[in-house]
């Protein structure tokens, strides 16, 4: 050992690379669920409707890791970088969607208020989906 000789220094520093990227995904998670709570309950200040944008946010999120899971990926650089795409994608358009469903003011009906957030938010959130979706091919 005491002659050895290193000839991959390109490699240490890429497994430190993988790490921080893994590390940085596990936060961002960690950080954006409560910052997206505390978001919702202050603009709705309706914490049913926060609790349940929450709980979306987490099963959106839970859905993906699963399904990296499912095939088989190990959290590497793309899907750190995948997670935390993700979890910003869902709070944004869950939060504008919860909001919209608390300012219609006009009934107290839930389809009412849903067709109202769908019809006024659905549109950016679908077209801000497909923007992302047609980005992946570029």
């Amino acid at each position: 050992v005491n002659k050895a000789y290193q000839t991959s220094t390109f490699a240490w520093a890429w497994i430190a690379t993988e790490d921080s990227f893994v590390v940085s995904a596990l936060q961002g998670v960690a950080i954006a669920i409560p910052l997206a709570f505390l978001c919702l309950i202050l603009s709705t200040q309706n914490w049913i409707i926060s609790l349940y944008a929450t709980s979306a946010i987490v099963a959106i999120i839970g859905c993906e890791v699963a399904l990296m899971v499912l095939q088989g990926w190990q959290l590497g650089i793309s899907e750190s970088i995948a997670v935390v795409m993700i979890v910003g994608f869902s709070v944004d358009y869950v939060v504008h969607l919860g909001n919209a469903y608390v300012e219609y003011e006009e009934s107290d009906k839930r389809e009412d208020r849903l067709k109202f957030s769908l019809f006024t938010m659905g549109i950016s959130v679908v077209s801000g989906a497909l923007t992302t979706f047609g980005s992946g091919f570029w």
